[in-house]
């Protein structure tokens, strides 16, 4: 999907990517300082260079896309935001809008920095960023000058205020710029607001926050589905088999809850024939339905989500 961004976005398009997952943060080498990396569902945690996908992955993405504005807006916390810089234009310079509208824009949000963990409450059916991204926009509140427009740095402002609010300073998010571009994405806070520019053709503002808003909210109410139900998992110490390749034998190690549903920590079995103590491969992180029970050996129970255990 990240490569659509590049193939399918064109000039004067306005492009939002929304990710809700794990963030993980690792130490550079040579130069010093950390990386940030979003981890799919097949990410290894042990080989993040290879599985995940890292800061500079996305800024390339910013950098290669023709899209006129990018906001990247990651429900997940980690180190390592390389940004170019965190400049914006004044929104009390003459003609603010439509200077911020006519230049390209690469703004990213994250739910919060290294260490943070992305906190979420039964009763905002959401985390504090998804929650907070959604009454910023849906509700208007991140309009916070009452201008009719938000901002994509109006947004970040408005989130780290109330996610901090709500996390008890917890979690704090970070806004940020992938280029040195000015720009602003620009979404309709009031519906008679005109946004048409002199080089691009009128953008229906208000559809795309619809749409955004509609998507978001269609993922999270899959997210909710999974966590009021009882889901049998395997046990973490038992054997399955790879359900893309049953010759595969996989060792589960633990199961863990996080934004995508209930997934695995396991590794992969050197060879199906090789002794019980031959070593295993790498760790890898696995979704609930990539491994299969073997009838009569795999031990199974269902996942508590109010203590991480398998009963």
């Amino acid at each position: 999907e990240l490569s659509n961004l590049m193939k399918v976005a064109d000039k004067g398009d306005r492009v939002v990517f929304y990710f809700a997952g794990h963030g993980e943060t690792a130490e550079l080498g040579l130069e010093g300082g950390d990386i940030g990396f979003l981890m799919p569902s097949d990410a290894v945690a042990d080989d993040l260079y290879f599985t995940a996908i890292d800061m500079e992955e996305l800024k390339r993405i910013a950098k290669f896309s023709r899209a006129k504005h990018m906001l990247f807006l990651v429900d997940a916390c980690y180190g390592g935001l390389a940004a170019v810089s965190t400049r914006s234009l004044s929104a009390n310079t003459p003609n603010f809008i439509d200077k911020v509208a006519e230049e390209s824009a690469r703004q990213i949000i994250t739910a919060g920095g290294k260490e943070e963990k992305v906190l979420e409450k039964d009763e905002w059916e959401h985390s504090a960023f998804t929650k907070n991204i959604l009454s910023g926009l849906k509700e208007k509140k991140a309009d916070q000058n009452d201008d009719g427009y938000i901002t994509g740095t109006e947004i970040g402002l408005y989130l780290q205020e109330k996610v901090s609010m709500d996390t008890g300073n917890y979690q704090t998010p970070q806004s940020r710029r992938l280029t040195t571009h000015e720009g602003e994405i620009i979404f309709l806070s009031n519906d008679g607001n005109d946004m048409s520019t002199n080089n691009d053709e009128e953008v229906d503002y208000q559809a795309l926050l619809e749409q955004m808003i509609l998507q978001m909210g269609k993922q999270n109410q899959s997210n909710q589905t999974i966590l009021n139900e009882n889901i049998k998992v395997i046990k973490p110490g038992s054997i399955g088999l790879y359900a893309l390749d049953p010759s595969k034998e996989v060792y589960i190690e633990s199961v863990f809850f996080r934004p995508s549903g209930i997934v695995y920590k396991a590794k992969f079995k050197l060879a199906i024939d090789a002794s019980a103590d031959m070593s295993w491969g790498r760790e890898i992180i696995l979704d609930i339905d990539k491994v299969l029970e073997i009838a009569g050996e795999t031990q199974t129970g269902t996942y508590n989500y109010d203590t991480g255990t398998v009963d």
